[in-house]
């Protein structure tokens, strides 16, 4: 189970680590384009549209990324769940208790009956 909620946080982080680098290149080829076209109002429009478009990736990205951690906030208050659900023996010191004395309710074995 662990090994699964780590990989599924390895894989979001290396997502958001490649999405950020296509945005830093994106926005140096953005940049460049902008510096060929002397028109300002076009300039202004290019990087707007690139700036559009970027808030609407990490909007969905961010969606997305919220979508994935509540799911293994999930996974793990199962498995948290199921762990606590399991029978645990008892403490080793009220077991040698309990097999000492022959009893469990406070009455002699023979006398439960």
């Amino acid at each position: 189970m662990q090994s699964n909620l780590f990989g599924g946080f390895e894989t979001m982080s290396r997502n958001w680590l490649e999405h950020r680098q296509d945005d830093l290149q994106s926005a140096l080829s953005t940049v460049e384009r902008m510096g060929t076209v002397e028109d300002a109002a076009e300039r202004s429009s290019l990087w707007n549209d690139w700036m559009a478009d970027r808030l609407k990736r990490w909007s969905e990205e961010a969606t997305a990324v919220i979508e994935q951690a509540q799911g293994m906030s999930r996974a793990m208050a199962e498995q948290a769940s199921a762990s606590a659900s399991v029978d645990r023996p008892f403490h080793p010191r009220e077991r040698r208790f309990r097999n000492a004395e022959g009893r469990r309710d406070g009455k002699p074995e023979e006398a439960r009956g």
